[in-house]
Order: structure tokens, then C-alpha cells, then sequence
């Protein structure tokens, strides 16, 4: 069996055992399959999504938002913030020292989905 048969197989078996509601180690037993065979290919085909992923560019929009200006006292003045928006996900930040991990999270948001 080919390779390439070998990892829809696999896609498909994984499929069915999380469509199924059990436990991996008793679909593999109703199966007949070993739960070490099926989690090998759970992390290489899990391997060939991210790295297919990384390949795929992402827009983000990135809008300026207009803050109105304060009068002279510097105690109205309000931070800037930003917000990343993907799919269903918003994540506002208002200190920008959190701005590298809000990327980091975005990253692993856009590898695990």
C-alpha cells in the first residue's frame, strides 16, 4: 500500500473513532487495530497538516483606530489597543509588551486549526 493510500486510510479510522464516542484504546479493541499503530499515524498525519500549514499565508487586516484627543491633562489620555480578529477568535490587547504573545497565540491558534 502506498503511502499516500496508507494516510487517508488513517484519516479515515481516526475519523470514525472520534465520530464514535469511545475511547481510542476500546475502538481500537472493537477494531481489531493496535493503539500504538493508530496513535503513530494520529501524530504523523497531525505532522502533515502543520507543516502543510506553514506554507499557507494569513491576512490580517489591520485597521488604525481613531482616538479623539484629549484636553491638556495627560490623565484622560487613552492607551492604544489592538485587536486580532481570525475566524471566530477576537483577542484585544491594551499593553503593548503582551503584543508578542498575543502573535504566539494567534500562531498556535492558526497551526492547531
Amino acid at each position: 500500500m502506498k503511502t499516500t493510500d496508507s494516510i487517508k486510510l488513517w484519516k479515515t479510522r481516526i475519523d470514525n473513532c472520534k465520530r464514535s464516542g469511545q475511547k481510542v484504546t476500546d475502538w481500537c479493541e472493537a477494531n481489531k487495530l493496535s493503539r500504538f499503530v493508530y496513535y503513530y499515524w494520529h501524530r504523523k498525519i497531525k505532522e502533515l497538516e502543520v507543516s502543510n500549514k506553514k506554507d499557507v499565508s494569513i491576512f490580517a487586516e489591520v485597521t488604525k483606530k481613531e482616538v479623539p484627543k484629549q484636553h491638556a491633562s495627560h490623565t484622560n489620555i487613552e492607551e492604544p489597543e489592538l485587536t486580532i480578529s481570525w475566524n471566530e477568535v477576537s483577542i484585544t490587547v491594551k499593553d503593548h509588551r503582551a503584543v508578542p504573545m498575543a502573535a504566539e497565540l494567534l500562531n498556535r491558534l492558526v497551526s492547531s486549526c
